[in-house]
């Protein structure tokens, strides 16, 4: 094979310096160089892949209602072009089925590799980008379309794959966390729906994201330190009950009952609250540091006005109570002031957030055993594993095709995504539509 490919390279190297001047530029060359050398590679690959068909035809043992029917012809494209390919097919009486394309992990027409390269081009980028991306990357052409497509067959697999994974090992600190971000839908999936709207209707709906992540040090100054590519992701267009079961799933397989200590981080909001009383509740609450903060300033803005001297000095030394387990006197001193307040009802609106998180704002106490008292991780999260590929100009997204490419992105986020298609592609079993592969 390699003296093969030795003399077919040799052809396209003397053919290409026979079409092309000397003083052609090196991009030009690079490019129209690999081209030339990934045909000849498809050249040589394609016996090779029917060679790996015919051995495993001739091995395949039908089942008592299968019969061989005929060799069927197939055009499969992968890394190095298009390869056309011969397998056995059978028909039970019901449906037909070549055994071959499981064997080989195709995903309809495309080979393993070039599978898992449209799925984790597709979890980066839109599926136009995604396109673009890998005829430069990797010189492969496959419109949006055909990626879109393979995505709605794949995606709706990544789930249930996620429910056979179990992490080993112990874990000092695990900490949980769960936000939510807005995504533009489809008309009709939005009919009916409130919204934010000045007719009071909905141009988005809410996807839940939530994040597992490790802790198993902390710096020279006590500061703590996330473990590296220890973050998980899941996310879901569901209620927050649905939500939450879905979260608590996803602490179990990263080894929820492994661990000494379980945190859970929210910026307050009810719903995530319940979700943690349901299901987590021996975790260490945690209203992160800076939503106190927030309401804290908004608390000021509404007694003093926070350009007032009065207004910033209560900021910085709220602030620093904050710091010292001394919520409590905030809000007392809040109260305190209620009568000159320059906001009434948003000066009650606030002091409630802060009485009724007073338990999960002991910041002092936190920060001395080391934890982490923010909740950036989830909130980057509904940047970058939501926004950055969910809500772009001109997307608008169905429930169905929104939560695959969710599910695909956080796989691809959590480190997963290689783990999945590795899995999807060993498993010898006829996972696609039968009659429209064979046909």
């Amino acid at each position: 094979m390699e003296a093969a490919l030795r003399s077919e390279t040799a052809s396209y190297i003397e053919q290409f310096l026979n079409q092309h001047p000397a003083q052609q530029q090196m991009l030009g060359f690079e490019r129209t160089f690999r081209d030339l050398i990934f045909a000849s590679a498809g050249k040589l690959l394609q016996p090779v892949v029917q060679a790996l068909i015919d051995q495993f035809d001739a091995s395949f043992q039908p089942g008592p209602r299968q019969r061989f029917v005929e060799r069927r012809h197939l055009e499969i494209t992968g890394l190095f072009g298009s390869m056309h390919i011969y397998r056995g097919y059978y028909w039970d009486g019901q449906r037909g089925h070549c055994p071959a394309d499981a064997a080989l992990g195709l995903e309809g027409c495309y080979t393993p590799a070039l599978s898992r390269m449209m799925l984790r081009a597709a979890a980066k980028n839109s599926y136009a980008e995604a396109s673009t991306d890998l005829l430069e990357y990797a010189g492969v052409t496959v419109c949006d379309r055909q990626i879109q497509r393979l995505v709605q067959d794949v995606a709706p697999a990544v789930g249930p794959w996620l429910t056979a994974l179990r992490s080993q090992g112990e874990i000092a600190l695990m900490y949980i966390s769960a936000d939510g971000t807005g995504v533009p839908m489809r008309k009709e999936e939005l009919a009916g729906r409130q919204g934010k709207q000045a007719d009071g209707s909905a141009k988005t709906r809410e996807v839940k994201l939530g994040c597992v992540f490790l802790q198993t040090e902390v710096d020279k100054e006590g500061h703590p330190i996330r473990k590296e590519d220890s973050t998980s992701y899941v996310g879901s267009f569901e209620g927050a009950a649905e939500f939450g079961l879905l979260l608590r799933q996803e602490a179990q397989r990263r080894g929820l009952a492994r661990a000494a200590k379980v945190i859970f981080i929210g910026d307050g909001a009810a719903w995530i609250w319940e979700l943690v009383r349901v299901n987590f509740p021996g975790a260490i609450l945690i209203l992160d540091f800076y939503h106190a903060l927030e309401h804290a300033h908004g608390l000021v803005d509404a007694l003093w006005g926070k350009e007032t001297p009065e207004g910033k000095r209560a900021a910085k030394l709220w602030k620093g109570w904050l710091l010292k387990d001394r919520a409590g006197q905030v809000v007392e001193q809040a109260k305190g002031r209620l009568a000159s307040a320059l906001d009434t009802e948003k000066a009650r609106k606030e002091i409630a957030y802060l009485e009724n998180n007073l338990g999960r704002m002991t910041y002092g106490t936190f920060r001395k055993a080391g934890y982490f008292i923010g909740s950036g991780i989830v909130e980057a999260g509904c940047k970058t594993v939501i926004g950055k590929r969910m809500k772009c100009s001109g997307m608008f997204w169905s429930e169905e095709g929104g939560q695959g490419i969710l599910d695909l992105r956080c796989a691809f986020l959590s480190n997963r995504l290689d783990g999945f298609c590795q899995a999807r592609a060993a498993t010898q079993t006829a996972r696609n539509d039968p009659l429209r592969l064979a046909a």
